[in-house]
C-alpha cells in the first residue's frame, strides 16, 4: 500500500505538524498490518532530513521547494504511484487566515493530487474560514473534487455543508492517537502548571488575520496570569514552547517568548529539552494543569488526562473541544483580558473538576477516532 502524505511534517519546528505526521503513519501502519500489506509512505515536507524511522514502514520525504519546477514534477510523479494521497493541510491551514500564499501553495499540491490516479482524501482538519472570494471559490472546487472529505469538528461540518454543499465525515484530530511515555504521578508539594506561550500571538503583526478581531490582549493576559500565580506561591510553573527552533529567529518562535518571560520572572522554568512531538507530549503528561494557545499542545494535554485550558484565537479550538462538550476554554474573540485571567485562575484552582470531565468523556474521543479509522480501512 503506497500512501502520499500532505500537510504534515516530522522534523518541523512546529511539533503540531509533526504530531499529525507520526499519528497518521501509526494509523496507516495498523491498517496495513491488519491487511498483511507492506506500507510505503511518501511525505511532502518542509524539512526532509532526518527522515523518521518507524518500524516496518518505508518512508520517503520530498522537501518542499516551490520555486523549483523539478519539485512540482516530482510530486506529480509520486502521486501517480500512490494508492491514496491523504492531506492534512497542517490541521488548520485550509483557510486564508494565515495569508493567501500559504493557502495557494497547499492548494496547488491538492490540485496535482486530484489530477493523479490516487484517491485524494481530505484528512480530519478544520476547514475555513475563507474571507476572500477567490480563496473560497478555489477551496469549494477542491472539496467537491476530493474522493473523501473529513473534518475534525462540527463547526467545520456546518461550514462545508453550507458553503460547499458537501457532507463530510465528522471525526476528530488524529493527534489524539500520538504515542507517548506514560507517567505515574506522585504527591508533590506544589501544583505543576504548564503554560504554552504562542510566539504567533506574542508578537504583533505576524500576518494572522484573526489577531485583528481579538478582544483579549494576549501579552497582558500571560503576564498578569503569571504574576498572580507566582504571588499565590503554591504553583510550580513551566513554560512549554511547541513551535520553536533553538537557533535562529523565526517569527512564530514560542521559545523566544518564553525566554523574554524568564528574564522578567526567573523563578519560572522553561521545558524545551525535546525534539519530537512524542517527547513534547510526554513532558506535558507530567503536569497537573496545562494552558495553551497551540492547538496540538492542548490536544497532547487533553489526551493524556491533564486538566487543559485552551486559549482559543480561532474557531478551531471551540469546534474540536466543543464536540466533547468541553467548556473550559478561554475565547480570545469574546473574553476581555481581566475576566479571562480570573476565569483561568478559577479553573486552575478547581483543576480536579477538569481532570474528572476529561476522564469521564474519554470514550467520546475514541468513538470519533474510530470513524476515520473505519472509513480509511474500508477504502
Amino acid at each position: 500500500m503506497k500512501v502520499g502524505l500532505l500537510g504534515t511534517d516530522f522534523a518541523s519546528d512546529n511539533r503540531g505538524c509533526g504530531a499529525l505526521g507520526y499519528s497518521a503513519i501509526e494509523i496507516m501502519k495498523k491498517i496495513s498490518e491488519e491487511r498483511c500489506e507492506k506500507l510505503e509512505v511518501y511525505a511532502v515536507v518542509f524539512r526532509a532530513k532526518p527522515e523518521p524511522q518507524i518500524q516496518n514502514v518505508k518512508i520517503s520525504c520530498i522537501e518542499i521547494k516551490p520555486k523549483k519546477v523539478s519539485y512540482w514534477m516530482t510530486c506529480r510523479k509520486v502521486f501517480q504511484q500512490c494508492d491514496f494521497v491523504i492531506d492534512f493541510t497542517g490541521g488548520d491551514s485550509f483557510a486564508d487566515i494565515y495569508g493567501f500564499k500559504r493557502f495557494m501553495l497547499a492548494s496547488l499540491l491538492k490540485e496535482i493530487a486530484i489530477s493523479s490516479k490516487a484517491k485524494f482524501i481530505m484528512a480530519p482538519q478544520t476547514i475555513g474560514p475563507f474571507h476572500g472570494g477567490f480563496a473560497k471559490s478555489w477551496a469549494k472546487r477542491i472539496v467537491r473534487k476530493c474522493d473523501v472529505c473529513f473534518v475534525r469538528d462540527s463547526l467545520s461540518e456546518s461550514y462545508v455543508k453550507k458553503e460547499f454543499k458537501v457532507t463530510p465525515y465528522v471525526t476528530t484530530d488524529v493527534a489524539f492517537a500520538l504515542p507517548y511515555t506514560p507517567f505515574e504521578k506522585q504527591e508533590r508539594e506544589k501544583i505543576h502548571v504548564g503554560i504554552n506561550v504562542s510566539g504567533l500571538l506574542w508578537k504583533e503583526n505576524t500576518g494572522l488575520k484573526t489577531q485583528k478581531n481579538l478582544t483579549l490582549d494576549y501579552r497582558l493576559y500571560i503576564v498578569t496570569l503569571l504574576e498572580k500565580l507566582l504571588k499565590l506561591g503554591i504553583y510550580d510553573i513551566s513554560l512549554i514552547p511547541h513551535v520553536f527552533t533553538k537557533t535562529g529567529v523565526q517569527i512564530e518562535n514560542d521559545l523566544r517568548a518564553c525566554e523574554e518571560l524568564k528574564e522578567i520572572y526567573p523563578e519560572i522554568s522553561i521545558s524545551s529539552d525535546f525534539d519530537t512531538p512524542m517527547q513534547a507530549k510526554t513532558i506535558i503528561a507530567r503536569l497537573d494543569v496545562f494552558i495553551g494557545a497551540r492547538m496540538h499542545a492542548t490536544i497532547a494535554s487533553y489526551s493524556t488526562g491533564v486538566a487543559t485550558i485552551p486559549v482559543a484565537y480561532s474557531r478551531k479550538f471551540l469546534g474540536l473541544f466543543g464536540d466533547f462538550g468541553y467548556e473550559y476554554i478561554i475565547d480570545m474573540a469574546k473574553d476581555d483580558t481581566q475576566s479571562a485571567v480570573e476565569q483561568t485562575i478559577a479553573w486552575i484552582e478547581g483543576y480536579k473538576a477538569l481532570e474528572d470531565y476529561i476522564k469521564k468523556n474519554k470514550g467520546k474521543v475514541t468513538e470519533k477516532q474510530q470513524i476515520f479509522y473505519n472509513v480509511i480501512k474500508e477504502l
